[in-house]
Parts: C-alpha cells; sequence; structure tokens
C-alpha cells in the first residue's frame, strides 16, 4: 500500500511540473505571437527555401517617377534605394542602391516565383523616410543572370497623404507598425491597421500597411491616402519579446511625412523602466483638413493595455 501511495504521489508531482513548463513555455510564447485567448492572431513559422541546388542571380534596375507623378520626390542623387527579394512571402536577399545610382546586382538567389520591393529612403544608408516605393514580380532562374526592372511610384502625389516609416537594427528581428484610425463611414469605431489588417489605399479606411518586416532593419510604411477628421494614434510593438532585443535598444526610428512635404523624426527612447513591449509614438489630429501632431513618446503593455486604450475599436475587450 505504502509503494502505491508513493508512486500515485510520485505521478502527481511529475503531472505539476508538466504543467509548470507548459505554463513557462507558452507564457514565453506569448512573448513571439502565440498569443492569449482572444489576442490578435500569432504569425506562422515561415516556409524552408531550399538553396541545395544551382543558383542564380538578378540586377535591379529601378526606374525613377518623373513629371507630375515624381513632383514631390527629392532628386535621385539624396536618396539612397533599399531593395528585398521575397519567395513564398520569405525575404531571401536584400541591398541598398547608393545615391545617385540605380542598379543593384544580388547573387546566389534560389530559383522560383519571387517579388520584388523597393523603397527609395532618405540618405545614403536607406535608413530615413521613404519617399518612393515600387514592386516587381520575376522568376528567378538557376545559373542565370536574371533582370528585373522596377518603377518607382512616389508617396504624397495625387490625394492628400501621410506616410509613416519604421526602421530599426538588427535586433529584434521584428517590430509591428500600428495606427489606430478615427472614425470613417465604413468603421464608426475606427480600423486598427497592422499585420493582420494591413488595409486599403483604395476603399474605406483609405490606409495600408505595405509590409509585415520579420527579419529585422525595415522599412514598414503605413501611408493614409485620404485623411478623416479626428485623432490618428500609431505605436510600434516589439513582436520578437522584450528577451529578443530590447525595444529601446534597437534604434528604432519612425519618420512622420505630412501631406505639405515636410517630415518629423522620433527616435525610439533609450530609457524603459519597466521593460514594457510598445511604443506609443504619436497623435496625428485632422481638423477641417488641417494636421496638427501631438508627440506621445509613451511605453506600455501591448497585450495589457491595447484594448483599454482604444475602446472604441476594441469594445468587447478582444484585440
Amino acid at each position: 500500500m505504502r509503494t502505491s501511495t508513493h508512486k500515485i504521489l510520485i505521478l502527481a508531482i511529475a503531472a505539476l511540473c508538466a504543467a509548470a513548463m507548459l505554463t513557462l513555455v507558452t507564457g514565453c510564447a506569448s512573448n513571439t505571437g502565440a498569443n492569449p485567448a482572444g489576442g490578435p492572431p500569432a504569425k506562422q513559422a515561415p516556409p524552408v527555401i531550399d538553396r541545395s541546388g544551382p543558383l542564380g542571380s538578378a540586377v535591379f534596375n529601378v526606374v525613377w517617377p518623373t513629371g507630375e507623378a515624381g513632383a514631390r520626390v527629392i532628386p535621385p542623387e539624396t536618396q539612397s534605394i533599399l531593395v528585398k527579394v521575397y519567395e513564398m512571402d520569405v525575404e531571401i536577399a536584400s541591398g541598398v542602391i547608393p545615391l545617385g545610382e540605380t542598379q543593384l546586382v544580388l547573387p546566389g538567389l534560389p530559383p522560383g516565383d519571387a517579388a520584388v520591393k523597393a523603397w527609395a529612403m532618405d540618405g545614403p544608408d536607406a535608413t530615413g523616410g521613404v519617399v518612393a516605393r515600387g514592386e516587381a514580380t520575376t522568376t528567378i532562374v538557376a545559373e542565370a543572370a536574371n533582370t528585373v526592372d522596377i518603377t518607382l511610384e512616389a508617396l504624397g502625389t495625387g490625394d492628400v497623404q501621410v506616410t509613416v516609416t519604421l526602421t530599426w537594427g538588427e535586433l529584434p528581428t521584428d517590430l509591428d507598425s500600428h495606427l489606430v484610425t478615427p472614425a470613417t463611414a465604413g468603421f464608426p469605431d475606427g480600423f486598427h491597421v497592422c499585420y493582420y489588417n494591413m488595409g486599403d489605399l483604395s476603399v474605406d479606411p483609405w490606409v495600408n500597411l505595405d509590409t509585415d518586416d520579420v527579419t529585422s532593419w525595415g522599412p514598414e510604411v503605413v501611408t493614409i491616402a485620404q485623411p478623416q477628421e479626428g485623432t490618428y494614434s500609431y505605436l510600434v510593438h516589439n513582436y520578437s519579446g522584450q528577451y529578443g532585443g530590447p525595444i529601446e535598444e534597437s534604434a528604432a526610428i519612425v519618420t512622420l511625412g505630412l501631406p505639405d512635404g515636410t517630415t518629423q523624426t522620433y527616435n525610439v527612447p533609450t530609457d524603459n523602466p519597466d521593460n514594457l513591449d510598445m511604443w506609443y509614438v504619436f497623435d496625428l489630429v485632422f481638423a477641417a483638413g488641417v494636421p496638427t501632431v501631438t508627440d506621445v513618446n509613451t511605453w506600455h503593455d501591448r497585450y495589457g493595455e491595447f484594448d483599454t486604450m482604444f475602446p472604441g475599436v476594441y469594445p468587447d475587450g478582444t484585440w
């Protein structure tokens, strides 16, 4: 009987240990996207790209917008161009075209269908605000020199537009842009633009996040095509979790481009005493079509505060 009792006790202790370990693991996972029930969807692990066979190369030629479409683009001599290549939504290569140049050669590309994105950015190292961007698709052929032409489209032309550009360093690998809009006709409580609600520039809410960069550096660009009356709130979340690289050490830069062509730049604060994972950067208010920017620059807990900060967007308490 005593032996049987000992066995039961040992099994109970083992079960408690297993439960504690599960709690620890899921608790860690919650900081990397496997969020609590009712929370935002977790990001899926990217597929593995096969690089075992023969590889190809590509020459990327960038064409700048001209005439009226390029009226607000600073001359190419003051811009560098970041080019990224994706297969199956996985970044396989990237490079920077220096100031005044329009061509980039990237070797070692696995064969297959590829999407290409390019951003023209202020400064020599492609870390400033985005002024133009372009996309192209191609098929990389092994053991061949492929050629890809990318035509840039100027941002801030045509309809009144606002752009918000996020760049950062090597760690953490995944920072996320979040924009909460004011009420619109289709979204009377506002709309949350982020990696799982990318938005659309052609329909309500006339806002779009261009990409979800999960491999460091950025950029991620949010564009507002038709600003509505009210407040736009912009925040940056450390999806990698603070243990994956503290957001305050990320060297993150946010560049706000306003309709009149002026810009405002925000550097991530380096003091984060409570080790929080979300940086509330600014509020942008449109009143009678005139924008006013209010700097916020505060730290918050993404999974503990977001729904209470914006209860109209998430009236049921989920986010």
